[in-house]
């Protein structure tokens, strides 16, 4: 070719950087035209970590002679930071097209922050499948502008990718689309119909309520160690997502400076407005006001509340506010966290996750995460309904251990059968199973083996796997992830499935009944063995990353399989055309925290750490949720110590067990005022919704923002009816009256969690 062009030869040495050395290569005709518009190359990866770069380029040509070439090298994350961060509703969002017909940036594509060195570029129809959006595509292609109404499909995540795949929804839309002048590019917006954008009225500023997540640049507070890291034991902290920033791109690539952060806290505290916004969008100070609330509950919460709770926070689109509080990496963005994500696709559910590493050094932990809904005058809430912030708090694998235990069915032993129970979510993962404890205690609580168990891989459980799969309980779904070039496929139980959310499969010495805890996306399942079983081996086999299997019926574990990609013509063939695209996986560096290079030996232990050297009554474990218990030294230590010197002690460690009743009953209390944070916070706080652009503004107000009036029930619905027992006290009749701000004791043996629970006030708005 470059024979019979009078150019030049480019031999590409490493195939994997094919696309990059492509796009350079091409890069070399535009700017040898005779055009004076600037021109932008094909997006490739900065070897020096800035992620997607463009080259931006324009001939100097002067008498109708090239004088040379005028270029400058621009981030992607810059030029389409205000598409990345676009905020309109929930269903809305923006995308960006090149002259080629790739998607630059989309929803379902990786943030240019997140790409990796060898991007995919992936042609708008792939993402865009609707046949009406053809029309769309073929007018963006043709430089043209317009707007165009129908259907069109939306990906939701529910939760993890990896785990627990996406989910499908139609919505009506209208598009708009407009070319923006530079090298070919086309804006794209797609705004639901009816998404509103929801802010609050004005609230009033007062001291005291805003302190900034980096706590090394405040002297003032009093910092202690948690776990591993240096945290503000006793204060919350508010983290600003990089879509909370007006110039969220210079948020995120320059240093803070001290002036900066003082700004910040001046215009928060603001209380005769004479501070002028140092950089914020708006509405940002009436979200920071509002969920000040929940710290004031955090702190009066009785301390046995707290034994077994590691985190607790409340978050929005632009903020998260955490008790203790601790510094987070700059990228750190709640709407991106699975706990957010599981929440926002389980409306007024209470959700759990899976066990996983805390970033925080707190060991393996379980997220619990419930959606806050717009306040309204009845209280009463369905899933149409607007929700303005997501609430969770982590906990120890003991508390869910524990708390598990009481259920009765699990308790009901007999000389011919052996029951157990495991806690599993609707994707077919293990939350909790009677090993995972035992298991945890192995390399000072933090074990890689319990992570994304699922129930095809875990021998005996496989059984039932099996049998769920055969009967069509359990579904195998798939989508296509652009970014790795495969199809992922995971497993889908659909509670409607079951006969009244209870399904019991019977085997030769071995029975399975799986009861649907309503309102939550887990089940319970009972495990009752007689006689002598076995060892029964994996009824599915060996698990593995690439399956074994392309039929909807084989038993075998989440995996993936290679996906067609032209790279020529950047078009994936698709196996199934109905087949939903993955939404972005979580990218590592979001999962880090923000340590401090500051020298920290100056800090002693957080409260509870101190209590190390303190034997609990039977004298074999620690009372403390971050002390570990050294079998070899019959001593308590913290887990920090643990993780230092795990060579020296051995650590073949023993965490923490045996949760009394009374803490137990705390933590219970701790989960509703989680649940209901906002509690006697401000009823004169009210919402007011922005209608999108292309239509009137919608001024009408409503009520405080409250949380969905349906708390957990875990009323036992299989052959036994006893409740969910928490000593005594169950967990599925109505619950007495009480405030979650002056309760100080344990509640009375009747306490429960109920389907019905009065209204909870809640008064955050976001």
């Amino acid at each position: 070719m470059s024979e019979q062009t009078g150019g030049e030869f480019v031999p590409v040495e490493d195939p994997s950087k094919l696309r990059n050395a492509m796009g350079l290569y091409y890069s070399r005709y535009a700017v040898l035209s005779e055009s004076v518009e600037p021109v932008l190359s094909i997006p490739y990866y900065d070897q020096l970590g800035l992620g997607l770069v463009t080259a931006v380029a324009t001939p100097v040509i002067t008498a109708g002679s090239l004088l040379g070439v005028v270029g400058i090298d621009m981030t992607m994350a810059d030029l389409l930071a205000d598409v990345t961060y676009f905020q309109q509703g929930t269903l809305s969002y923006a995308f960006i097209m090149d002259s080629r017909g790739r998607a630059m940036m989309h929803p379902l594509l990786p943030k240019p922050t997140d790409v990796g060195a060898d991007p995919v570029f992936v042609d708008l129809r792939n993402l865009e499948r609707s046949a009406s959006f053809i029309e769309v595509y073929d007018s963006m292609l043709a430089g043209g502008n317009g707007s165009k109404s129908f259907t069109s499909q939306r990906v939701i995540p529910k939760g993890s990718l990896l785990t627990e795949g996406v989910t499908t929804i139609d919505v009506a839309t209208t598009y708009y689309w407009t070319p923006i002048g530079v090298a070919g590019f086309s804006l794209g917006l797609a705004i639901a119909d009816g998404d509103l954008q929801l802010r609050l009225l004005p609230q009033t500023p007062k001291r005291d309520l805003f302190t900034y997540h980096e706590i090394e640049r405040n002297p003032s507070l009093q910092k202690c160690i948690y776990y591993t890291q240096a945290v503000a034991e006793n204060t919350s902290v508010v983290k600003f997502s990089p879509s909370a920033f007006l110039n969220s791109y210079a948020y995120i690539n320059t240093d803070e400076t001290d002036v900066e952060v003082s700004l910040y806290k001046q215009y928060m505290e603001d209380t005769v407005g004479v501070i002028e916004n140092p950089g914020f969008v708006d509405g940002v100070r009436d979200d920071m006001i509002a969920a000040s609330a929940a710290e004031r509950l955090w702190l009066k919460a009785p301390k046995k509340a707290s034994d077994s709770i590691i985190w607790r926070y409340i978050a929005s689109k632009n903020q998260i506010r955490i008790l203790p509080g601790k510094s987070s990496n700059k990228l750190y963005s709640s709407t991106e966290r699975t706990w957010y994500k599981r929440a926002m696709a389980n409306k007024g559910m209470t959700t759990l996750s899976t066990p996983y590493e805390d970033a925080f050094g707190a060991g393996n932990i379980i997220t619990l995460s419930h959606t806050i809904y717009e306040g309204n005058s009845g209280g009463n809430h369905g899933t149409d309904d607007e929700v303005v912030a997501v609430m969770g708090a982590d906990f120890t694998l003991e508390y869910i251990s524990a708390l598990l235990s009481k259920y009765e069915p699990c308790q009901q032993q007999s000389e011919d059968q052996q029951t157990s129970c495991f806690l599993m979510d609707t994707s077919g993962h293990l939350v909790m199973h009677p090993d995972f404890v035992q298991e945890n205690a192995i390399n000072c609580g933090v074990n890689e083996d319990i992570f994304q168990r699922h129930i095809t891989e875990y021998d005996e459980v496989s059984l039932l796997a099996k049998g769920l799969i055969e009967q069509g309980k359990m579904q195998r779904k798939a989508c296509i992830d652009f970014e790795k070039i495969q199809y992922h496929y995971f497993w889908e139980i659909e509670p409607t499935r079951l006969s009244d959310g209870v399904w019991i499969e019977k085997l030769p010495s071995l029975e399975y009944e799986m009861v649907f805890v309503p309102d939550t996306n887990v089940f319970i399942v009972i495990t009752r063995k007689s006689g002598s079983l076995g060892h029964t081996g994996n009824s599915c086999g060996s698990c593995s990353d690439t399956c074994r299997f392309n039929s909807s019926q084989s038993c075998e574990c989440p995996c993936n399989i290679p996906a067609s990609y032209g790279y020529c013509s950047d078009q994936f063939q698709l196996l199934l055309d109905d087949w939903p695209t993955c939404t972005p996986s979580l990218k590592a560096h979001a999962n880090l925290a923000s340590y401090s290079q500051q020298d920290h030996s100056s800090y002693g232990m957080c409260g509870t750490d101190k209590m190390c050297d303190v034997y609990s009554n039977n004298g074999i474990t620690c009372r403390q949720k971050n002390c570990i218990w050294l079998s070899e030294c019959s001593t308590c230590i913290s887990r920090f110590d643990c993780l230092q010197n795990h060579d020296e002690f051995g650590c073949s460690a023993s965490v923490a067990k045996g949760l009394t009743s009374g803490a137990i009953a705390g933590i219970v209390i701790a989960v509703l005022a989680a649940v209901s944070s906002v509690v006697l916070y401000l009823i004169c706080c009210r919402a007011k919704k922005t209608a999108p652009p292309t239509s009137a503004a919608a001024n009408a107000t409503s009520p405080a923002y409250n949380t969905q009036n349906q708390a957990v029930d875990l009323s036992y619905r299989g052959s036994y009816n006893p409740a969910f027992v928490n000593q005594g006290g169950a967990l599925s009749a109505p619950p007495p009256a009480f405030s979650p701000l002056t309760e100080k004791t344990a509640p009375p043996s009747d306490f429960h969690f109920q389907e019905n629970p009065p209204s909870y006030a809640a008064s955050v708005a976001f």
